[in-house]
């Protein structure tokens, strides 16, 4: 994974995209390609929609980034 700490700040200010779902985790793409996932366990009455903002899920790039 290339996300790292370094360049999360730009990451995040950009809007990222449902890629696909597998095995309890749902993927989302960064704008520059980059692939992270979010654990369904941690969504709960959430709402993931199609393209979302970045900032919502740096929790997720900085666990996958390291």
């Amino acid at each position: 994974m290339d996300i790292t700490i370094k360049n999360l700040k730009n990451v995040v200010q950009h809007p990222v995209s449902f890629s696909f779902y597998r095995a309890g985790m749902f993927f989302y793409k960064t704008y520059d390609g980059q692939e992270f996932g979010v654990p369904i366990d941690d969504i709960g009455n959430a709402t993931l929609l199609n393209t979302d903002k970045g900032i919502y899920f740096m929790r997720w790039m900085r666990k996958w980034g390291k």
